[in-house]
């Protein structure tokens, strides 16, 4: 493989790591605030509405194989003046988000762990050290970052995957029965009803699908250029999507919509 080139599974294994983050962890028991035991059908609707979307951004790389990333499909297509606006609006989109989840992590690790040695400094270091990371990863080859980004997936992924495989050992529960009380303390509200339920719910799940694109921003980099790229977008995106549901229907089936809701 040539060092400016990553295969198919890694390209998938990329656009499906850039999806998965902090959202699978932090929007299900917000679902299940509203819609408890079918919440997590919330995440299916967001694929559903999310679709054209994908299919639409394979259908520019395969029609434009030689530009990648959505400032190239928006310059050729509406001109250089709304290309250059949509390249920054989505630089700043996601430079904002990667520098939240940065914060995150910084207030998070020293949450965890007491720093009482470098004191007024500990910010300092931490930021230093993530962004001397990002830099570091940024000076390497793409086939290193894709050995990188391999490791880091499996590590990602694991626990996902362990919480998904006990399906096999914990027998279903009927989530629609909930006593008058349980229903009470996760809603405390009327039921809005079923559709409007699923329907409150999937902003909450479509955060979950940004960055499906991602191999569309380097498909001149991946074995089999536009062709592999718009595949990866897709097997990627189906993959993301039913790891999201089985696992939220798992945390369902463990720990039961009312207690979900309340954590």
């Amino acid at each position: 493989m040539r060092k400016d080139r990553v295969p198919f599974y890694v390209a998938v294994l990329l656009n499906m790591n850039i999806m998965i983050g902090a959202g699978i962890y932090l929007s299900p028991p917000e679902m299940a605030k509203v819609a408890y035991g079918w919440s997590y059908l919330g995440w299916g609707v967001a694929a559903l509405i999310f679709l054209p979307v994908v299919l639409a951004v394979m259908k520019l790389s395969l029609l434009f194989p030689k530009q990648s990333g959505l400032y190239a499909y928006a310059q050729t297509l509406l001109g250089p003046t709304l290309g250059f606006l949509c390249g920054w609006s989505y630089f700043l989109a996601f430079t904002s988000a990667e520098a939240l989840q940065a914060v995150v992590l910084r207030d998070t690790f020293l949450g965890c762990f007491a720093c009482e040695l470098v004191g007024p400094f500990a910010y300092f270091l931490v930021n230093f050290s993530i962004f001397s990371f990002i830099a570091f990863i940024c000076l390497q080859s793409l086939k290193t970052i894709g050995h990188i980004q391999t490791g880091a997936s499996v590590l990602k992924f694991f626990p996902i995957i362990f919480i998904i495989s006990l399906l096999i050992l914990i027998p279903f529960v009927d989530f629609g029965q909930l006593s008058e009380e349980g229903v009470s303390s996760v809603l405390q509200k009327s039921d809005p009803g079923f559709m409007t339920s699923l329907i409150s719910i999937v902003p909450l799940a479509m955060f979950g699908y940004w960055g499906f694109e991602s191999c569309c921003n380097m498909a001149h980099r991946i074995e089999g250029g536009a062709k592999k790229s718009s595949l990866a977008v897709l097997v990627g995106f189906f993959l993301v999507s039913a790891i999201y549901t089985l696992f939220h229907f798992q945390i369902l089936n463990i720990m039961g919509p009312q207690n979900l809701a309340t954590e």
